[in-house]
């Protein structure tokens, strides 16, 4: 049973932590989609209201050899303080591992959870309530709530908790916001910067603009511009104020992807196994981010492209690149699923198996990384070379499932 005010009261409580702990600089970690985005912008200018230092860093996953790469530098303070949002929730043993130093680490998200315990460790996350993050609780609504229990006068900051909330699709049948995302939409019409109008929610900063165009947009910026500056620009403008940058350079970026998808659909094809259909993305889209691949697959679906009787699975190589870090060995594949309407009915309905469910199970037989999954919508990485095993483990997974 959903327990709402429990979580509040721990949001709070986490908080309050977090004030006594974080006395000189923080490590900000979050995802690059639209809710990860949000969630960024809210907490680092929450961080820096306090006074505080702040480095930040914007990742398509939170892969292991990058945050070996930064937490254990040498350099680091030993007074620093680690905050990771919109993802981690699934990988906190070896977060606890690589945070070798033991600094104070919150993780703030709305992902499936890894059970683990630490001295140093904290978790905020609306499913050790009961609270389903879909459609009642994206991570940018609980950073908002995060940093509004930092100090009242970052009320101003509730409208990008819906921001965050509109581009994870995490709404009721009518278009509004439920459970935590609803408090702080709430929060946000009652501070004016927010009004929801026939179904839809707008911001507004500046002139009262579609926070579904918001969304779209940050989702162009922190994908497809992952590696060209995007997620800086898509961050900003959050917090001052979206500009003719911020939609300009998303609409480049969109254009360049769709020019892409188009010459995908020409030259690839699908391929298709009993419970699985499936493709691996080509050299073309290797400068817009492995964001790419999940959007692949939503473009495809949207399209009819996909049976609408199978899972749908789409690979693509992970660059050995980081913004702001530089060269990171990684070799590492990312494989993201989705689900075609027929299906994504019947698994919300527990009629079909979870993505959060089968991927992990698949990935794990191919000693792959697990982090963030939804039911409907989720996304692992493995080793290069290891796509067709996976493929394997995944039909094994699916029929398992369905037969029990």
């Amino acid at each position: 049973m959903a327990d709402e005010r429990g979580f509040q009261q721990a949001v709070r409580e986490g908080a309050a932590v977090f004030a006594s702990l974080a006395q000189h600089e923080v490590f900000l970690f979050h995802h690059n989609d639209a809710d990860g985005l949000s969630s960024g912008a809210i907490l680092a200018q929450a961080i820096e209201r306090k006074g505080l230092r702040l480095r930040r860093f914007c990742l398509e996953k939170p892969y292991p050899e990058v945050l070996r790469a930064i937490i254990q530098d040498p350099e680091v303070r030993p007074d620093t303080v680690l905050v990771f949002a919109d993802f981690a929730s699934g990988m906190l043993r070896q977060l606890l591992e690589i945070n070798a130093a033991q600094l104070p680490l919150f993780v703030i998200d709305h992902h499936a959870l890894e059970q683990a315990k630490g001295d140093n460790l904290y978790v905020i996350n609306c499913t050790q309530f009961g609270i389903d993050s879909d459609p009642a609780c994206s991570a940018s609504a609980i950073s908002y709530l995060f940093a509004h229990a930092l100090s009242p006068l970052n009320e101003d900051l509730a409208a990008l908790g819906v921001v965050g909330a509109v581009g994870d699709g995490l709404f009721s049948s009518d278009g509004k916001m439920c459970g935590i995302n609803a408090i702080s939409a709430l929060a946000a019409e009652q501070n004016g910067s927010l009004k929801l109008v026939e179904g839809e929610y707008f911001l507004a900063r500046p002139d009262w603009v579609s926070a579904r165009t918001v969304a779209n947009e940050l989702n162009a910026l922190g994908g497809f511009g992952y590696f060209r500056g995007g997620p800086d620009v898509g961050v900003k403008g959050l917090r001052d104020g979206r500009n003719a940058a911020f939609s300009t350079f998303a609409q480049e970026f969109r254009a360049e992807f769709e020019r892409a998808f188009d010459l995908f659909t020409q030259t690839q094809f699908l391929h298709k196994g009993h419970n699985v259909q499936w493709f691996i993305l080509d050299s073309q889209f290797k400068t817009f981010g492995v964001k790419s691949v999940g959007l692949v697959c939503e473009e495809l679906i949207r399209r009819n492209l996909v049976d609408a009787g199978t899972y749908l699975a789409g690979f693509q190589v992970v660059p050995d690149e980081i913004p702001g870090l530089g060269i990171v060995k990684l070799q590492q594949t990312k494989v993201s699923m989705r689900l075609p309407e027929r299906i994504k009915a019947d698994v919300l309905a527990g009629k079909a198996p979870s993505l959060a469910r089968v991927l992990p199970e698949a990935t794990r037989k191919v000693d792959g990384f697990i982090d963030a999954c939804h039911p409907h919508a989720a996304a692992t990485t493995i080793r290069q070379g290891d796509e067709r095993k996976l493929i394997a483990a995944l039909e094994v997974a699916i029929s398992s499932s369905r037969a029990s």
